[in-house]
C-alpha cells in the first residue's frame, strides 16, 4: 500500500519512486525532529533515533539486507574500539581501513549488479555511517590512548574518554535527521546533545531554531524547484553523449551550457542537504552557541553547505571549506583519493577528484604569486558586498576574476562525476575541448619554468596601497 503511495507521489513530482521516498522521509524527519529535545531522558532520545531510522530504512526504503550491513559495520567498529584491537598504534586505522573496504565492497556490489542511479540502496547511508564510525574511533583513540600534551584544541574537545554503552552508540550511529544523506556528526557533540549539556548555560534548547530551520527549508525548496524545472535540459550527462544535439552547437554555447548545468547539478545537493539540516536544527544538535556581535543563537554545527560562499568562492580552498563544512580535510591528493573511493568505483569519480587536486595545487601557486601584485598585504580579506568600497578597482577586478575562474573550473572538473563511465567522461571533456586541462597544464609548466620568480619583483613595485583590513 505504501509502495503505491510512493509511486504516485513520484509520478506527480516527476521523480523516480526511490527519490520520492527519500524526499518523504526527509519531510518526516522535519516533522519528527522537534520532539527530540523535549524528551526527558537521554535513553529516550537514543531509542527514538533508532526507531525512526528503522522506519525510514525498513518501512519506507525496504533496505533489509542493507541494514544488516550497517549493523555489522557498527558492531565491528564498537568491538575494535572496545577491545583496543591493534593497540594504540593501529586501532583507529583498523576502523578506517575496515570501514572503507566494507563500503568499497558495497559500491562494487552495486556496480556488478548494474543498479541504476535512480534506485536507492544502502551505500548512500553507509557513506554517512563511515564518517561517523571513523570519527568515533579517532575520538576514542584521542581520549583513551593519548595524553593531554599530544592533543590539539579540537582533539581535546572531541575526545571520548569512556566507552559509551551500546544504546548510546547506536543512537549516535542512527541519529535519524542525518541517517539518510547526512550530515555526519561527532560523538561528543551527540553525547552532549543527548544529555542536554550542549546548551549550557541554557537549561533547555535555546530559542531561534525555528527561524533558522525555516530559512534552510526555503533554501531547500528554491533549490529543488529550480533543479526539477531545469535539469531535463541542463544536464551534465548530455556532455558525455556523442549523439546529443549539443555536440553540433558552437563551443561558446557549450561553455554557457556547462556553467548553467553545473549550477543546476549543485541545486540537487543544496536542496537535499538543506532539507536534512532542518531536521538537525529542530532536533537541537545543530546549536553552535551565540554570535558575539548579534547575540543571536547560531545553528551551524551540522551545516554541510554554505550556498553563497560556494557560488562566490575566491579559490578552491574556500569552495571546499564551504562545500563540506562539516568534514575535516588532510593533504590535497590523499583527501581527493579518499573522497573518490568513498563515492564509489566509477572511473568518473577518480577523473574528477584527480583533476580537482591538480586544480587546487595550481590555484595555490597562483594565489601565492599573483595576489601580492594587487594586495600589499595578501592576507587582507577578500571583498564582500558590505566591504567592496574599501578596495581599489584593480583589487575588485582581481577578486571577480578569481570567483569566475574558481566556479568555471569546478563546473568543468565535475563533468565525469555525473557521466561516470570512462568513455562518457572522456567524451564530456572532449565536448568542452579539454580547455581547462590545457589551461592547468600550461599553468604548471609556466611555474615550473620560473613564473613565480618572474612575478616576485612586481609584488612590492605594483601593489596598490590598501587601507587597514576591513572587519
Amino acid at each position: 500500500m505504501l509502495q503505491h503511495f510512493f509511486e504516485a507521489v513520484g509520478a506527480s513530482l516527476g521523480l523516480p519512486t526511490d527519490y520520492a521516498k527519500i524526499a518523504i522521509a526527509l519531510l518526516l524527519s522535519f516533522g519528527l525532529s522537534p520532539v527530540l529535545p523535549h524528551l526527558p531522558a537521554p535513553w529516550m532520545r537514543h531509542c527514538m533515533n533508532i526507531g525512526v531510522s528503522a522506519f525510514f530504512l525498513l518501512g519506507i526504503l525496504r533496505l533489509y539486507g542493507g541494514v544488516m550491513h550497517l549493523l555489522v559495520a557498527c558492531l565491528l567498529t564498537y568491538s575494535v574500539v572496545y577491545f583496543r584491537i591493534g593497540g594504540p598504534r593501529y586501532m583507529p586505522w583498523i576502523v578506517l581501513v575496515g570501514a572503507m573496504c566494507h563500503m568499497l565492497y558495497t559500491h562494487c556490489a552495486r556496480e556488478l549488479a548494474n543498479v541504476p542511479v535512480t534506485t536507492m540502496e544502502i551505500s548512500s547511508m553507509q557513506m554517512v555511517l563511515v564518517m561517523n564510525l571513523t570519527s568515533f574511533a579517532w575520538s576514542c583513540y584521542d581520549g583513551q590512548l593519548r595524553t593531554d600534551k599530544d592533543l590539539d584544541e579540537v582533539q581535546a574537545r572531541e575526545r571520548v574518554m569512556v566507552m559509551p554503552n551500546l544504546l548510546e552508540f547506536f543512537g549516535y550511529c542512527f541519529y535519524f535527521p542525518g541517517v539518510l544523506v547526512g550530515p555526519s556528526s561527532r560523538f561528543r557533540e551527540y553525547q552532549a546533545w543527548a544529555n542536554g549539556s550542549l546548551y549550557a548555560p541554557h537549561r533547555g534548547v535555546p530559542a531561534g531554531r525555528w527561524r533558522e530551520a525555516f530559512k534552510e527549508l526555503i533554501t531547500s525548496g528554491i533549490a529543488l524547484v529550480l533543479m526539477t524545472s531545469l535539469s531535463s535540459y541542463y544536464d551534465l550527462e548530455r556532455l558525455g553523449n556523442v549523439n546529443d544535439e549539443l555536440q553540433t552547437r558552437s563551443f561558446g554555447y557549450r561553455l554557457v551550457f556547462l556553467q548553467i548545468a553545473g549550477l543546476v547539478a549543485r541545486f540537487r545537493f543544496y536542496g537535499v542537504w538543506s532539507l536534512s539540516n532542518t531536521g538537525c536544527i529542530l532536533s537541537g544538535l545543530a546549536y553552535n552557541g551565540t554570535d558575539a556581535k548579534t547575540q543571536r543563537t547560531t545553528w551551524t554545527r551540522c551545516k554541510n553547505v554554505y550556498v553563497t560562499r560556494i557560488e562566490f568562492s575566491h579559490n578552491w580552498k574556500e569552495l571546499l571549506d564551504a562545500w563540506n563544512a562539516n568534514t575535516s580535510f588532510g593533504s590535497v591528493f590523499g583527501t581527493f583519493l579518499t573522497s573518490a573511493i568513498w563515492h564509489g568505483i566509477a572511473p568518473g569519480y577518480y577523473l574528477s577528484f584527480l583533476l580537482a587536486a591538480v586544480c587546487q595545487w595550481l590555484a595555490r601557486l597562483l594565489r601565492k604569486s599573483v595576489r601580492p601584485i594587487f594586495f600589499e598585504n595578501p592576507r587582507v580579506p577578500d571583498p564582500k558586498l558590505s566591504t567592496w568600497k574599501q578596495y581599489t578597482t584593480l583589487q575588485l577586478l582581481y577578486s571577480a576574476a578569481s570567483i569566475v575562474c574558481t566556479i568555471t573550473s569546478v563546473n568543468y572538473v565535475v563533468i565525469p562525476f555525473f557521466t561516470l563511465t570512462l568513455p562518457r567522461s572522456l567524451q564530456g571533456y572532449q565536448t568542452m575541448l579539454w580547455h581547462y586541462h590545457v589551461i592547468v597544464a600550461l599553468g604548471l609548466v609556466a611555474f615550473q619554468a620560473g613564473l613565480g620568480r618572474a612575478l616576485r619583483p612586481l609584488h612590492k613595485a605594483r601593489a596598490p596601497k590598501t587601507a587597514a583590513p576591513p572587519s
